[in-house]
């Protein structure tokens, strides 16, 4: 997967550090989580998306780098359903505000539009997260559902692709 600034690769046992550096970050959470991951959170985080990467060659969890300042954020293509993949993209708060959000979603869209196997696209986010909803929104997902679960208040968004 590639975009016009961002390198993608698929998270390896050797990316825990910046994993955990995105899952601790105070801002990056805020919106997500609400709070920064303890330690304990962020290993079972990462082993669980580690196992992804493992069960499914074709969708998983990514770091995304630009390549003279390296890792910048994390985004996933993750099994949501019968042919259906959930999105997720962030960034590190250094690279927020330059388009960078948009050309991650982007970047997820044109890979899983290659893939027969998907014809559903989804995504889930805090309804605060104006940033997400704003770049999700221009990239034609509609929203399918709003509420509040265990974890917080939600805004779900899906696209044919």
């Amino acid at each position: 997967m590639q975009s016009p600034r961002l390198v993608y690769r698929k998270l390896g046992q050797t990316d825990f550090e910046p994993y955990k550096r995105w899952y601790t970050d105070e801002q990056v959470m805020q919106l997500i989580t609400g709070r920064p991951l303890t330690f304990e959170e962020v290993d079972t985080r990462f082993a669980a998306a580690l196992k992804t990467n493992r069960n499914y060659p074709d969708l998983g969890w990514y770091r995304a780098d630009l390549p003279d300042e390296g890792f910048a954020g994390i985004v996933k293509l993750t099994p949501a359903g019968p042919f259906t993949a959930e999105v997720g993209y962030g960034l590190l708060p250094a690279f927020w505000g330059v388009g960078l959000g948009t050309e991650m979603l982007g970047a997820l869209i044109a890979y899983a539009s290659g893939l027969e196997t998907l014809h559903t696209l989804t995504a889930i986010i805090h309804p605060d997260n104006l940033a997400s909803r704003k770049i999700l929104l221009a990239q034609a997902f509609a929203i399918t559902e709003e509420g509040v679960r265990d974890d917080g208040p939600f805004v779900a968004f899906a696209r044919p692709i």
